[in-house]
């Protein structure tokens, strides 16, 4: 989500000095581990199973992928075009330790990240 804000934010300021928008691609930096593409069926089977787990703790979460987020999930998956990825992702390494992680799942177009679904953040 940083790596987008950082885009979004250069292409603002490329186009406010009237300079033309350079073409960038948005990509994990190091720690970050990123998953092999996945298909909304793997994902949703996943997050079901942590679902299903933390029905045992908490009896009022729905019971559908994602639990409280699915509509998030729903409204995130409906911007997927033909040939675009999905890749889970996780900060990793010290950034859990110092409150700075985040895990969730990434969309990619043309191998390049244009919008992120966070499940989990420190």
């Amino acid at each position: 989500m940083r790596i987008l804000l950082l885009i979004l934010f250069a292409s603002a300021c490329a186009l406010a000095e009237g300079a033309p928008a350079r073409k960038s691609c948005g990509t994990f930096s190091s720690p970050y581990s990123v998953s092999s593409p996945l298909t909304i069926a793997e994902i949703e089977k996943h997050e079901m199973q942590k679902t299903t787990a933390m029905l045992k703790m908490r009896a009022d979460l729905p019971k559908v992928p994602f639990a409280f987020m699915h509509g998030e999930w729903l409204s995130f998956k409906s911007r997927l075009r033909p040939g675009d990825e999905i890749v889970a992702f996780n900060s990793g390494g010290d950034s859990w330790h110092h409150l700075a992680g985040e895990m969730g799942y990434a969309m990619l177009r043309g191998g390049c990240v244009i919008e992120t679904f966070v499940t989990m953040r420190n």
